[in-house]
C-alpha cells in the first residue's frame, strides 16, 4: 500500500529523430528549429524521454534553443564546428542520398576518431 501502489505504470517509449515532425505540433516552438534539429540529428544519435519534452522545456520561453533543458536534449547544427557544418549542408542541398551518408560518416569519424586505440584494443577477440 505504498506510493508505487497508487501510480499506474507506463512504458517508455523513447522519442526519435523520425518523430520531431510530432513534436513540433505539439510544441510549436519547436518548428523553425526543425531543419537545425533534424540535420544535426544525421551526425549526433537521438532519443529523448517524454518527459523531458512534455514536463522539463520551457516551450513558452522567448527562446526554446537557450531552455537548458531543449540545450541537453535536441542536436543542432551549433555542435558542429564550421568546416562540418558547411560540409553537411551543402551535402543536404545537394539531394544525393549516399553522398549525405559518407558525409555524415566522415564527419563522426573526425568527431570519434578512436583515440588511445581503442578501435583495436576495445574490440572483441577470438579464441
Amino acid at each position: 500500500n505504498g506510493l508505487l501502489d497508487l501510480q499506474p505504470t507506463e512504458r517508455y517509449k523513447a522519442i526519435s529523430l523520425q518523430a520531431v515532425d510530432k513534436i513540433a505540433e505539439r510544441h510549436p516552438a519547436l518548428a523553425p528549429h526543425l531543419y537545425d534539429v533534424k540535420l544535426a540529428g544525421m551526425v549526433f544519435p537521438f532519443k529523448a524521454s517524454p518527459y523531458y519534452v512534455d514536463e522539463l522545456i520551457d516551450w513558452n520561453c522567448e527562446d526554446v534553443r537557450k531552455d537548458p533543458f531543449y540545450r541537453l536534449v535536441f542536436p543542432t547544427l551549433d555542435m558542429l564546428n564550421a568546416d562540418h557544418r558547411a560540409k553537411l549542408e551543402t551535402a543536404h542541398a545537394k539531394g544525393d542520398p549516399k553522398n549525405l551518408i559518407r558525409v555524415v560518416d566522415e564527419i563522426r569519424a573526425d568527431l570519434n576518431p578512436h583515440p588511445a586505440g581503442q578501435k583495436a584494443l576495445n574490440a572483441p577477440k577470438e579464441d
